[in-house]
């Protein structure tokens, strides 16, 4: 395509225009200057973050659905996956569709169904005495998949809606000696009480397992920052003295599993999300090939102050998801 001249020349990569970035590039100058046609030849998957990438809230990003449906179209696997955990692959599945975006259930990798994959697993492990349950901080899509996948759980919204108030309150507090896991997410209704809940669990029992979802400390929503799933988890851990195992981006457990599914090696696997440290970071942690849109989190004005930050470099960098397969 033709590139602006005020762009340096690794901006090139995707066709990023100089009003999207503006200024030059400093450090992204060690991004490749490669086109994203060129990155989709050695391609047989494609995985994408979803908020900030395909949608701004129940928005579509514009020309979103329509490269993803040519991704479809030459027969590229498409892979949605998420670190929200508020909401379930079905529910997943009825967004993507209404959207606009070809989808299935096999499709769709969200963390709050690999949480629940790992917490079950790794309470087989402790080979507890009586039925192990999982204290459960998040929204009902959360404690859903944990017990659909069999985990018995007590959820956080089940708790006594009084505030704790006093030292009496709080000694009042009693939890269920049966909890050898306290899994944390997105919660929207995050308080005292259940913070105290979790905290006690943690402590009492050593080898109380603590299952985070993801660490993303916000997110955009509707143009302003709203905290995220990370920032609820840094309070548990923080009280507790605990660190938690983290499922999501940029971890490696979901990776683990598209890749299995897909049958394809790192490699031939795109990763194309709009945040440095959980998006880009997982698909290079991986061995796969890298996009950052610009449509979501990361703003073209802080491209080179975050890259130097965090120490992660795209493969490409563009505008948004409708410039990975333009028409």
């Amino acid at each position: 395509g033709a590139f602006s001249a005020r762009v340096a020349p690794a901006y090139a990569c995707g066709a990023i225009m100089a009003e999207s970035v503006g200024g030059t590039a400093g450090s992204a100058a060690a991004v490749p200057a490669v086109h994203t046609r060129q990155v989709l030849a050695g391609t047989t998957a494609v995985v994408f973050d979803c908020d900030g990438v395909l949608w701004q809230g129940d928005t579509p990003i514009e020309g979103a659905a329509a490269s993803v449906q040519r991704l479809v179209k030459h027969e590229k696997q498409v892979f949605y996956c998420t670190n929200n955990s508020t909401k379930s692959r079905a529910q997943y599945v009825e967004k993507l569709r209404r959207l606009g975006f070809p989808a299935n259930k096999e499709q769709v990798f969200c963390v709050s169904h690999a949480a629940a994959a790992i917490t079950k697993a790794k309470l087989a492990q402790l080979e507890p005495a009586k039925p192990p349950k999982a204290f459960v901080i998040g929204q009902d899509a959360l404690a859903d998949e944990l017990e659909d996948a069999g985990v018995c759980t007590v959820r956080s919204s089940s708790l006594s809606a009084d505030p704790v108030g006093s030292p009496a309150a709080f000694d009042a507090i009693r939890t269920d000696p049966d909890i050898c896991a306290v899994v944390v997410g997105l919660s929207l209704s995050f308080n005292y009480r259940m913070l105290c809940y979790a905290t006690l669990c943690l402590h009492a029992n050593p080898d109380c397992l603590f299952i985070a979802t993801n660490p993303d400390a916000a997110t955009v929503t509707a143009g302003r920052l709203q905290p995220g799933a990370g920032s609820v988890v840094a309070a548990v851990a923080y009280a507790s003295g605990r660190t938690p195992t983290f499922i999501g981006k940029p971890q490696p457990y979901m990776m683990d599993l598209i890749l299995a599914q897909a049958g394809v090696a790192p490699r031939e696997t795109l990763m194309v999300g709009d945040r440095l440290d959980t998006d880009v970071a997982f698909g290079a942690r991986a061995g796969t090939q890298t996009t950052l849109v610009l449509s979501g989190v990361t703003a073209a004005s802080e491209v080179d102050e975050r890259m130097t930050a965090e120490g992660v470099i795209p493969d490409c960098i563009v505008p948004s998801v409708a410039r990975i397969f333009p028409a």
